[in-house]
């Protein structure tokens, strides 16, 4: 995979390095930003962002690769990561309406 940071960047450690203290508290922060743009703010926020991220990237690369990536096993992305997507709930229901189509 290429690295979408400049060369001279590449040979940090961290993408992100302002962030790195164990005591700054990401949470806090993330919703002073949703307030600031006027979106929800949501329960389990973090939690949440890594369900909907594990859940898009399985989609795109495959349970294997999602799960090294996100750094957890199958086992555990499905039973508290994975969801079911809008976009599943329509596939289904234009299969169904095409079979429905079919048969009538």
């Amino acid at each position: 995979m290429t690295c979408g940071r400049p060369a001279k960047d590449r040979d940090q450690e961290w993408v992100i390095s302002r962030i790195r203290n164990p005591k700054t508290n990401l949470r806090s922060q993330m919703i002073r930003i949703l307030k600031r743009a006027e979106i929800k703010v949501w329960p389990k926020l973090f939690q949440n962002l890594r369900s909907s991220r594990e859940s898009e990237l399985i989609k795109v690369h495959g349970m294997e690769v999602a799960c090294a990536w996100i750094g957890n096993t199958p086992a555990v992305a499905m039973k508290h990561y994975l969801q079911i997507t809008d976009e599943d709930y329509e596939k289904a229901l234009e299969a169904w309406r095409s079979l429905d189509r079919q048969a009538g």
